[in-house]
């Protein structure tokens, strides 16, 4: 029988109350050409609960089979939206457009997969409690 702290549940129990932010698009797989704009589609779903999402951070993350699958952003910083609005009403959720475009020297290089990684940066309920969640989707980066 495993033991989980009581903190732990409940970070856990809010966590799955709050407004998380998902990747609608690229789809998964989509190739992307690096130093070229595209555009990425998040979306996040109402609640009941009280949610300001302070910042929304997006990144790229190598993908290494040998290596265990995390939540980080990643290597590179692709941008960053403070106080975001989700202006577009959707089958997914109140939508937001954003431009983005894969650097042409990334670290781990070109012609591979990497994860493009949105964190999630808000506040939950009466007391604002802190809190990050992340969504990630694997594409594929092209060289020029």
């Amino acid at each position: 029988m495993k033991i989980v702290s009581l903190s732990t549940f409940l970070l856990c129990a809010l966590g799955g109350l709050a407004q998380q932010v998902h990747i609608v698009s690229p789809a998964p797989n989509t190739r992307i050409v690096s130093g070229q704009p595209f555009t990425a589609t998040v979306a996040i779903a109402s609640t009941t609960s009280s949610v300001d999402v302070i910042a929304l951070v997006f990144g790229a993350k190598f993908i290494n089979p040998q290596a265990p699958e995390t939540v980080e952003l990643g290597q590179t910083r692709l941008t960053t939206l403070v106080a975001p609005t989700f202006p577009i009403g959707g089958p997914t959720g109140m939508q937001q457009n954003v431009q983005l475009t894969f650097p042409v020297d990334l670290i781990t290089g070109l012609n591979t997969t990497y994860n493009l990684t949105c964190g999630e940066f808000f506040t939950l309920g009466a007391e604002n409690t802190p809190l990050t969640l992340t969504s990630q989707v694997p594409v594929f980066v092209a060289s020029p």
